[in-house]
């Protein structure tokens, strides 16, 4: 009885979650389930990203900054120089 239960729970919640459109951006909380590149089990460098946004996911993982993501401490992971 319980096997069955839990079965069609797991069968409504795949068939009631939601869906991103074609044009609709992932959430905060969907990009927070990414999981992070593999640099963070040793030493990440801002020429370790893909994206701005990839590293972004690593500084907020990690809000004291251990890989000087954030060099000038405003909350934005490997900036482009300003000039």
């Amino acid at each position: 009885m319980i096997k069955l239960f839990i079965s069609t729970l797991l069968l409504v919640s795949l068939f009631t979650a939601p869906v991103l459109a074609d044009n609709q951006q992932p959430s905060d909380s969907d990009k927070a389930k990414q999981p992070l590149p593999e640099c963070v089990k040793t030493d990440c460098n801002c020429s370790d990203f893909k994206t701005q946004e990839e590293a972004q996911r690593v500084l907020d993982a990690f809000p004291r900054d251990p890989y000087k993501l954030d060099r000038d401490k405003d909350g934005i992971a490997c900036e482009k120089p300003k000039r």
